[in-house]
C-alpha cells in the first residue's frame, strides 16, 4: 500500500481578499467584547489582571526563519515571495486556565 499523496490546493493571493465582509465591524465589536469577558472572569477567578488568552509566558526563543529559494509559485507568496532571512522572537505560552 503507498501513501497517498496531500491534494490540498493553496489559493493565489489576489488584494481582493483583503476586502471587509459586510458585517466585519460588528464581528469585530463582538470579539472585543468576548475578549472583555474572559480577561474580566480570569481577574475574578484568579484576583490578577491578566491578557484574555495565552498570559504565561514559559520562554522565549530567538531565532532566524530562512525562506528557501524555489518554492513552488503556490508557497511563494508575500513574506515568502523571495529568499530571505528574518529574525524571529517566538513566545511559549498557554491559557490563564492553565497556568
Amino acid at each position: 500500500m503507498s501513501p497517498k499523496t496531500p491534494t490540498r490546493s493553496f489559493a493565489l493571493f489576489d488584494p481582493a481578499m483583503t476586502v471587509a465582509a459586510p458585517d466585519e465591524a460588528r464581528l469585530s465589536r463582538e470579539l472585543d467584547r468576548t475578549m472583555a469577558q474572559i480577561r474580566e472572569t480570569t481577574f475574578v477567578n484568579s484576583g490578577h489582571a491578566h491578557r484574555s488568552v495565552h498570559t504565561k509566558s514559559h520562554g522565549l526563543l530567538e531565532a532566524q526563519m530562512e525562506v528557501v529559494a524555489g518554492l513552488p509559485p503556490v508557497l511563494a507568496q508575500g513574506l515568502f515571495a523571495r529568499p530571505h532571512r528574518y529574525p524571529v522572537v517566538m513566545r511559549f505560552s498557554t491559557p490563564p486556565a492553565m497556568s
